[in-house]
């Protein structure tokens, strides 16, 4: 498997650039991680959230490089603002971004398709590699590329596709 790494610049929607560090995985697919914070949204990831395939995110450039690369997003949230538990609750693909007009909330929405059977969720506070994820999660949509937690995320997708 090949690996380039560097920083490259990103065209912005509004004309400026980003520039961050990024690295393209050669043969495998780009893997994200996105936390849905229940006190920022004002509700858990269940039910509507979970199998909507939306994500919204201020990370215009991530969320640019996850559409175009075609990558898999990884979503991982909490039930309430007061559960201390964790749940990897859905895989995203195909992803598209559209761009809010005001940013209010939140600048970019991706929307694809969920790949995770309805209802689905692990908890995933207790795995060995929780404290590596709950790191990615306060920075926002991010790059995963921890093998593994990959091949734990992988696993429960093998097990748990939708039909």
């Amino acid at each position: 498997m090949s690996v380039l790494r560097g920083r490259h610049r990103f065209g912005r929607p509004n004309g400026g650039f980003a520039e961050e560090q990024v690295q393209y995985v050669m043969g495998r697919v780009a893997n994200y991680i996105l936390y849905h914070n229940p006190a920022t949204m004002g509700r858990g990831f269940r039910g509507a959230v979970a199998t909507s395939g939306m994500i919204a995110t201020n990370k215009e450039a991530v969320a640019e490089r996850a559409a175009n690369e075609g990558g898999v997003i990884w979503c991982v949230g909490r039930a309430s603002a007061r559960e201390k538990r964790y749940f990897l609750y859905q895989r995203i693909v195909d992803t598209r971004c559209s761009y809010a007009k005001d940013a209010e909330d939140f600048r970019v929405t991706l929307t694809g398709r969920t790949t995770l059977r309805q209802g689905y969720e692990k908890d995933i506070t207790d795995e060995p590699y929780f404290p590596q994820v709950k790191k990615l999660l306060s920075l926002g949509l991010q790059s995963l590329g921890d093998r593994t937690i990959l091949a734990a995320f992988e696993a429960e997708y093998e097990e748990n596709k939708a039909d």
